[in-house]
């Protein structure tokens, strides 16, 4: 009777503190954003590209201007090697096509690792900008947790989006069965109701 009698007490125990601890979620109030979406809209990120391009273009250039004079170093020792396959001179054109390639491939790492860190280091920047406006949104909106929503909303919907094919920019389907799993799998939210999504809000604060 008494083991019953326990039972019974810690099956009620169990009862309230499941209750309070559903009680709590629900007096939650959580947001999702659109991270990609936030990403694409925001001004700074095309301002930053078009920037960049802009800097990069005469060392594109010259990189390019290098590539053509050992291209062209290249036809004038094959036709060297016709005429005079065995000479001295042949073999000084090769000596030079060789050292001036290997500069060129050093130049052309070098270029590609510097853009990689000031586009790494603007990119940090705005992400931060991203963080700082999805804080404000959260502190105003007095929201006590903001998760990341789905980034392709529709690719499991029964009707699913038209397939642009590989070369449509806006074609968001999965290409593998592996892709489509791994999507859903490390998907943050798989459920939201449309009147929880900031991501419209965020997009207005950080192009203010």
């Amino acid at each position: 009777m008494r083991y019953v009698a326990g039972f019974v007490a810690l099956t009620l125990l169990a009862l309230g503190a499941a209750s309070v601890q559903a009680e709590d979620i629900s007096s939650k109030r959580i947001a999702v954003v659109n991270v990609m979406r936030v990403f694409d809209a925001y001004k700074k990120v095309s301002d930053i590209k078009t920037q960049l391009k802009a800097q990069g273009e005469p060392v594109q250039k010259e990189l390019e201007g290098k590539s053509k004079e050992l291209q062209d170093l290249r036809a004038k020792i094959a036709q060297a090697q016709e005429n005079k396959p065995d000479s001295e001179e042949v073999l000084m054109m090769i000596q030079d096509f060789q050292v001036k390639e290997y500069r060129f491939k050093a130049a052309v790492k070098k270029t590609r690792e510097d853009q990689e860190k000031v586009y790494m280091e603007k990119m940090k920047q705005v992400l931060i900008d991203m963080k700082a406006a999805i804080a404000q949104v959260g502190k105003e909106d007095k929201f006590d947790l903001i998760l990341r929503a789905p980034e392709y909303d529709d690719f499991l919907s029964p009707a699913g989006k038209p397939n642009g094919g590989a070369d449509d920019p806006n074609d968001t389907q999965p290409r593998s069965a592996m892709e489509l799993v791994q999507r859903f799998r490390e998907n943050p939210v798989l459920f939201f109701s449309q009147g929880v999504d900031v991501t419209e809000r965020v997009i207005s604060i950080l192009n203010k």
